[in-house]
C-alpha cells in the first residue's frame, strides 16, 4: 500500500528487499485499505500473512483468523500473535535478518511519517536515540 506519507527509509527497505529476494512487488496506489484489499482479494489472493502480535491495535484472536465482517473474504494467518516484543528483536538479530534503519534510531514503532517519533524512553543523555532492540 503505497503511501505519500510514509518514511522514504521504509520506501528504501521495501525497495531492497524485493530487489534481493527478485520477489514481485503489486503496489497499491490512491486506495483505502479496505479497497486495496479488495482488489487483492479479487486477483485470487486468499490469505495474507500478518505481523501483528498480542497488544497491537486490531489484533485478531488467533494465528489464523478470517477477514473482518464487511470487508473482503481472506484468512489472515499471524505467526507471530503471541511473541513478545523481546522475541521479535532476539529472531531478528540471532539470525542476522535484514529490517528498516529508523529501528537501530530509536523508533520502536513505524506508522506514517507525519505522527510516528521516535520512542522517548530511548533518549540518551547526548540527545541520540539508543536502538528499538
Amino acid at each position: 500500500f503505497d503511501s505519500a506519507d510514509e518514511f522514504r527509509e521504509i520506501q528504501a527497505f521495501v525497495a531492497w528487499i524485493v530487489s534481493s529476494l527478485g520477489l514481485h512487488m503489486v503496489k497499491i496506489e490512491k486506495k483505502s485499505f479496505r479497497l486495496g484489499m479488495q482488489d487483492v482479494v479479487s486477483q485470487g489472493v486468499r490469505a495474507i500473512v500478518m505481523g501483528q502480535r498480542f497488544g497491537d491495535p486490531f489484533t485478531p484472536t488467533s494465528a489464523f483468523s478470517p477477514s473482518t465482517e464487511g470487508w473482503p473474504a481472506f484468512m489472515r494467518i499471524n505467526p507471530i500473535l503471541e511473541w513478545s516484543y523481546a522475541h521479535v528483536w532476539t529472531f531478528l538479530r540471532c539470525f542476522g535478518l535484514p529490517y528498516c534503519n529508523l529501528y537501530d534510531d530509536g523508533y520502536t514503532s513505524l506508522g506514517s511519517s507525519g505522527d510516528t517519533i521516535r520512542n522517548p524512553c530511548l533518549r540518551r543523555p547526548d540527545g541520540s536515540y539508543a536502538p528499538a532492540y
